[in-house]
């Protein structure tokens, strides 16, 4: 059994399709998950299943999606995927801005300037 990680970005979202339809977990079939919902989506031929109340699923519907991982999983001709994580295109620029504005801070060329009466008094 072989397992990797599958990162999908941008554009590779589009791949990702979600199949029409809201399931009902059967009652015995997972613990804890009785009453609760489900949805499919296929990603390369193969199909997954993901909690409908989980974020990916509104990401998806409302075209907010940047980036998901998925977990594939490989056991002789059965491939299975499982989403481990999802993010939207605005944490994604959210984190864009933080990240600039730290390199910004770092700034390797920054030199402090020595605060004295000159200085006050052009600024004034």
């Amino acid at each position: 059994m072989a397992t990797q990680k599958i990162e999908l970005k941008g554009s590779s979202i589009l791949d990702l399709n979600a199949i029409p339809g809201i399931m009902q977990y059967a009652a015995d079939s997972i613990p804890g998950k009785n009453k609760q919902t489900y949805r499919r989506f296929s990603y390369d031929g193969v199909v997954f299943t993901v909690d409908s109340a989980d974020k990916f699923c509104n990401l998806i519907d409302s075209g907010n999606l940047y980036r998901v991982t998925l977990s594939e999983t490989i056991e002789g001709d059965t491939r299975r995927f499982a989403l481990l994580s999802a993010n939207s295109t605005e944490a994604y620029l959210n984190m864009a801005r933080t990240e600039a504005t730290e390199r910004y801070i770092a700034r390797a060329d920054f030199a402090p300037e020595k605060v004295d009466e000159s200085l006050l008094n052009a600024i004034g």
